[in-house]
């Protein structure tokens, strides 16, 4: 009988769950329910000193390990030439386990990640694993002029492939209602 279920199981496409697969981007979901978008969350300044909201980006990113290095970089290399930012930087901050922000909370709730499976686990170093972490820091969410995540991009996306994904967004109409369903291994 056993034997049969298992069978079954891996004509069915559960045998597939056990290899990572990835795809270049996914489609977020829609929740016409719910008014939630990225504006009605807060974020540590870079110093940490005060939370600033993101409604105040509607409309406007930055890499490094710290306060220190991302100002560094921001002045001296990337744009560089003394170059002072006149806008709010954010902190590091945790985007997958048991300390993520609600911000990546509900950026992975409303779009499925672009992989199935983790890979090799050993060099995480964050618990508990979800099927819809982030893989790596070069993930990319587009985001539409409401707030709502619109599409989630593999690390390995070039950016520059992005500008027909803006561009579509640009001239999609809003979206219909309902909530797309997707099959999820984990």
């Amino acid at each position: 009988m056993w034997l049969g279920v298992l069978g079954l199981l891996a004509v069915v496409g559960v045998g597939d769950c056990l290899k990572v697969t990835r795809v270049p981007f996914k489609d977020c979901y829609e929740d016409p329910a719910s008014s939630e978008s990225i504006y009605d969350f807060t974020m540590p300044d870079l110093w940490g000193t005060r939370n600033i909201s993101l409604s105040s980006y509607r409309g406007k990113q930055e890499p490094g390990a710290n306060a220190t290095e991302i100002w560094n970089g921001i002045k001296y290399v990337r744009p560089g030439h003394g170059f002072e930012p006149n806008f709010q930087l954010f902190s590091k901050i945790e985007a997958n386990g048991e300390n993520e922000v609600p911000l990546y909370v509900y950026l992975k709730k409303m779009c499925p990640s672009t992989r199935t499976g983790h890979g090799e686990t050993k060099n995480l170093h964050y618990f508990p694993l979800k099927s819809d972490d982030l893989r790596w820091n070069f993930e990319k969410f587009l985001i539409d002029r409401t707030g709502r995540p619109w599409r989630r991009f593999d690390p390995t996306f070039n950016p520059m492939d992005m500008i027909s994904h803006v561009q579509e967004l640009i001239k999609a109409p809003p979206r219909a209602p309902g909530r797309k369903q997707i099959h999820d291994c984990l």
